[in-house]
């Protein structure tokens, strides 16, 4: 009897013991305005010009037998195009995004926490006060990089720490590139800057659309990220 009521004890403060650690967890909404793209900006339009229009040439004629004359439908009427790579930095890529990148361990249903599209420009987050922290640092760095030139490689913000803590902690850094950038540039990167980090768990790069042009979100140790700037400069001209 004594035995059992021991281990009665035991298991009631377990359980007692793990409710205390739970984390407490706060519930935000947050309004993407100004950081979200649903829609992949246009190129300008050529400048206007004082000149009249090129005459164009008489359209030709079907010849007599019957066949098509030679040239095809379009021919000189090819539009201008974002040539680069990158992906719209939605309101469903946001809500993927931040469960992946800013402390990933720390979403689940036995913590409490959780995040969800609430509308086209809103989220609804319940985490604890630490991780509401990363999340607005990472929004609100968001909203300078979508209105910075994209036309110098820059660092607009100070770092947001992610992944863990002390030397497993992950520095996270954006970095604005022209929208013609080489669309293999987030692949050419881990191999050539230090291609070994790239293995490390919570090392990655996001390549995003912004109104200017793209912006590279790179998740690494400081001693790489100072190697990625450098990198950036020499190879987009």
């Amino acid at each position: 009897m004594r035995m059992l009521g021991a281990s009665l004890l035991i298991v009631l403060g377990s359980w007692v013991l793990a409710e205390e650690e739970k984390p407490e967890v706060g519930e935000r909404t947050y309004d993407l305005t100004g950081v979200i793209m649903n829609v992949k900006p246009q190129p300008p339009a050529p400048p206007k010009t004082n000149k009249p229009p090129a005459k164009q040439p008489p359209a030709k004629q079907p010849a007599k037998d019957g066949k098509k004359a030679a040239g095809g439908a379009g021919a000189g009427g090819a539009t201008a195009t974002f040539s680069g790579g990158g992906e719209l930095f939605s309101c469903v890529r946001i809500v993927d995004v931040i469960k992946t990148r800013i402390d990933p361990e720390k979403w689940s249903e036995d913590l409490g926490t959780s995040i969800e599209q609430k509308d086209d420009t809103h989220i609804v987050v319940k985490q604890t006060a630490a991780v509401h922290e990363k999340i607005t640092a990472y929004l609100s760095t968001w909203r300078v990089v979508m209105v910075s030139s994209a036309w110098a490689v820059t660092q607009p913000q100070p770092k947001v720490k992610t992944f863990g803590s002390g030397d497993s902690a992950m520095d996270l850094c954006f970095y604005t590139i022209p929208a013609s950038a080489d669309g293999e540039i987030r692949d050419k990167i881990k191999k050539d800057v230090k291609p070994e980090s790239w293995k490390q768990p919570g090392a990655g790069i996001d390549d995003f659309i912004t109104k200017n042009g793209r912006v590279l979100v790179v998740y690494q140790k400081p001693d790489v990220q100072g190697m990625i700037k450098p990198y950036l400069e020499k190879v987009i001209k």
